[in-house]
């Protein structure tokens, strides 16, 4: 009878996971929660039947399963780092970073240091990063992100996974003003990406390349060498077959340093020009906002009309920054129109002091 009760649980599971495979989700619960309902504490249908809340969006009841689970005193369920990972990506999803890095430390306990999954290194890292370094000095945070890379490369990581481990080092480096040992990281990154192409998808390959090279510019321009800063995000440009995706980060910073550095605007604005109707939702406020100000730097007094356009679609987009009230109230000036020029102003003043203000209470 033992046997026949068995065999019915694992068919249930079975049944579970393969409409969980074909995105049949009522089907995919109520087969596995029959089949958790029956053997309440195997591990394997614990971690499928979140991976069905998780595909649902909800992470909180993901939580409370595993969390409940644990607390059973079960020691195959306790002592699974596969739990503890699911964990830690749930509390991640709804902000909770105590819980989700005590939920991946204890995962990276589990496992012995040989046999360590390092993406549980780079998931440790990347919380460390996504809540903020500003409670922490680099020192405290260093051996972990040394610590990752060094797992990458014991375990023999793939490519993808090197130089994810690489950039999280390197956004580290460059939030502690590091930006030579962070460039360091990008360049070995950027390497990585060039010679073994044939471990990245297409789409993920380039976006990669994007922001490395854009993170990779930031870093030049902080360190005053504006000339290196753009001709690494031209390059990024002209080399590679990108997609609208992931071109458009890089020639807003290419919009952005040429207009600052007043270097070939009118090639600049044509591009963005071309660019600017097929933009991302992301993108498109700022696209607007730099085609208007390079307008206004080639003519200031014959674009200011096609300017005070891009401004407006600008504002449309995104009526909360405070540089964009402040250029619109210089061009009324410009027009002639005080009143106008006046409110901008007083707008743009106002989301600058709210803005402040923001930021000193965090």
């Amino acid at each position: 009878m033992n046997e026949i009760e068995s065999m019915h649980t694992d068919l249930l599971r079975c049944c579970g996971r393969l409409a969980l495979e074909s995105s049949l989700f009522p089907l995919a619960f109520e087969m596995l929660t029959r089949a958790l309902d029956r053997e309440p504490t195997d591990s394997n249908t614990l971690l499928m039947l979140s991976k069905a809340y998780l595909l649902s969006g909800d992470a909180s009841s993901v939580i409370r399963m595993l969390v409940n689970a644990i607390n059973t005193g079960v020691s195959t369920i306790a002592s699974d780092s596969r739990v503890w990972t699911v964990l830690a990506l749930c509390y991640d999803q709804l902000d909770g970073f105590e819980d989700s890095l005590h939920a991946v430390t204890q995962a990276l306990l589990l496992e012995s240091y040989h046999t360590v999954d390092p993406d549980l290194h780079v998931m440790q890292c990347r919380f460390f990063l996504k809540q903020g370094t500003h409670h922490y000095p680099l020192d405290a945070l260093l051996p972990y992100f040394d610590k990752m890379l060094e797992s990458v490369r014991m375990s023999g990581s793939t490519p993808n996974v090197h130089v994810e481990a690489l950039v999280s080092r390197a956004q580290l480096l460059y939030k502690y003003s590091e930006f030579e040992k962070a460039l360091i990281d990008l360049e070995t990154a950027m390497a990585l990406l060039n010679s073994k192409p044939e471990y990245f998808k297409v789409g993920e390959r380039l976006a990669k390349i994007s922001y490395t090279s854009l993170l990779a510019s930031t870093l030049q321009f902080l360190a005053n060498r504006p000339t290196n800063s753009l001709k690494l995000v031209e390059d990024a440009i002209s080399s590679y077959p990108h997609t609208a995706k992931s071109v458009q980060p890089l020639i807003l910073a290419s919009g952005m340093m040429n207009s600052i550095l007043e270097k070939d605007l009118a090639s600049t604005l044509d591009r963005m020009v071309l660019e600017e109707p097929y933009s991302a939702k992301g993108s498109s406020f700022l696209m607007n906002y730099i085609i208007a100000r390079i307008l206004l730097q080639l003519d200031p007094v014959h674009n200011v009309y096609g300017a005070y356009g891009y401004y407006q679609r600008a504002l449309n987009l995104n009526i909360s920054k405070p540089y964009t009230w402040i250029s619109i109230g210089s061009l009324y000036l410009r027009l002639g129109q005080i009143n106008d020029a006046l409110s901008a102003y007083t707008q743009g003043s106002v989301l600058a002091l709210e803005s402040s203000q923001a930021a000193e209470q965090t």
